[in-house]
């Protein structure tokens, strides 16, 4: 049985969706295509079997790829 895992970079887009941010928003923020995040966002879905923004989390979280503690995700970064 193989484990399915994000590229770093399908990772980049989860963690930016998983907080919030839009296609567009995530497209400008990584430098990139509103398509290449669609592309992206099409692969994780796949992945994860996901239906959705919100399935996506809930798989994510499951999957263990994502952790609501980080502070990525939970905003409470104390970097400037």
């Amino acid at each position: 049985m193989s484990i399915i895992t994000p590229t770093p970079r399908e990772l980049n887009v989860l963690v930016l969706v998983v907080t919030g941010y839009s296609n567009k928003q995530i497209a400008a923020l990584l430098g990139t295509t509103q398509r290449t995040v669609e592309t992206h966002l099409t692969h994780i879905y796949q992945k994860l079997e996901a239906s959705g923004r919100g399935d996506v989390l809930l798989k994510a979280l499951k999957a263990d790829w994502i952790n609501p503690k980080d502070e990525q995700i939970d905003g409470t970064s104390t970097r400037e």
